[in-house]
């Protein structure tokens, strides 16, 4: 698993005595928007906040873990509440922990894993931009040893207090969200209720995801939309090995965009298609809208009118899964639907970290 640990430690600079005499006019600095004069560095501050006060930022992280927990690179951006930024690197002292020099005061900390090379954060100068970055998509996002998923995460109004010590932990010892969603489908049919029709289970996909995410989460508002390569349920992968009695298929599996979607008419979708197996022309699709609310709503609510756009976002670091039994070939209502919205298993903090 791949872990981060903030510490923050503070000292006061033994120059700050002699610049007790200039604090007015540092005041002024201050309401001016000269506070800092220290530029976004990759590494150590160019030049110290004024007054003399700074603060050592300690962030530890590991490299070890599955496919989908994997943290390859990880960067940290630190801004001050003017959103100056003070911090932009993706060196850790000894390969593992961050040690910075911020000012002090209440700053954001944002970390960046396994970053896409076209964002270019290394230019990233203000939180708006780093939020706008974007992902390009045009087929299912990749995920193997070679392509970690990207991951996103921040801690706000970071106390920085100089002769403090202070340590920041994400809500349950989490802290990085993947930018990615999982879905996993697992169907089956008996046939013995749908009139002793045997079928086949040709191919599962995605339709209608949306061509652009966000860094920041924000909502897609292009009109451009793409739809995922067929999946084809094998016995290897899948368990699918349809009998005379009926069939299974499980852990049938995408990952796809976040969708904070804009446009209820365009919303994200599972398609199922099977074919009668001694009639292959006779063939069936079943949809199933993908959505938050997919566990509350109907099949048909999902995809009716009274479906909201947060019904109908598809957020990130999220797991929908469906559990799907087909009861009819014929009628209209052919699926029973056991669906589920749970948090992905998240990426934890590590609970000890060196101190220097």
């Amino acid at each position: 698993m791949k872990e981060i640990i903030r510490h923050i430690t503070t000292q006061k600079d033994a120059r700050q005595q002699r610049l007790k005499g200039l604090s007015g006019l540092l005041g002024l600095f201050s309401l001016l928007g000269l506070f800092s004069l220290a530029s976004c560095t990759s590494g150590e501050l160019e030049v110290e906040p004024p007054g003399g006060e700074k603060t050592v930022l300690q962030s530890l992280m590991t490299r070890s873990g599955e496919t989908e927990n994997r943290v390859g690179e990880i960067r940290m951006i630190v801004f001050d509440k003017l959103g100056k930024c003070h911090v932009n690197t993706t060196t850790p002292k000894d390969g593992m922990t961050f040690v910075e020099q911020v000012p002090t005061g209440l700053l954001d900390v944002y970390f960046i894993a396994n970053e896409q090379g076209n964002w270019k954060l290394e230019e990233v100068t203000s939180p708006t931009i780093l939020k706008e970055k974007v992902l390009s998509h045009t087929a299912y996002p990749v995920v193997d040893d070679n392509n970690l998923i990207p991951m996103f995460g921040f801690v706000k109004d970071v106390n920085a207090v100089s002769g403090d010590t202070a340590r920041i932990e994400g809500e349950d010892g989490k802290i990085l969200e993947r930018l990615y969603a999982k879905v996993t489908l697992d169907i089956s049919c008996t046939f013995a209720d749908i009139a002793n029709t045997k079928i086949n289970l040709d191919k599962v996909l995605v339709r209608s995801m949306p061509a652009a995410s966000y860094l920041g989460g924000l909502s897609y508002t292009g009109s451009n939309f793409f739809d995922g390569a067929d999946v084809t349920p094998s016995l290897s992968l899948h368990g699918y090995s349809p009998t005379a009695t009926g069939f299974a298929a499980n852990g049938i599996t995408f990952y796809i965009p976040e969708y904070l979607i804009s446009d209820k008419t365009k919303y994200t979708y599972l398609e199922i298609h099977a074919s009668q197996a001694d009639n292959t022309l006779n063939k069936r699709v079943y949809t199933l809208a993908i959505g938050n609310s997919i566990e509350t709503l109907s099949v048909d609510e999902m995809k009716g009118s009274s479906a909201t756009l947060a019904d109908l976002t598809i957020s990130r670091n999220t797991h929908y899964t469906f559990e799907v039994a087909i009861k009819g070939f014929t009628q209209d209502e052919s699926l029973t639907v056991n669906a589920k919205v749970v948090t992905w298993e998240g990426v934890n903090i590590d609970t000890g970290y060196p101190t220097y």
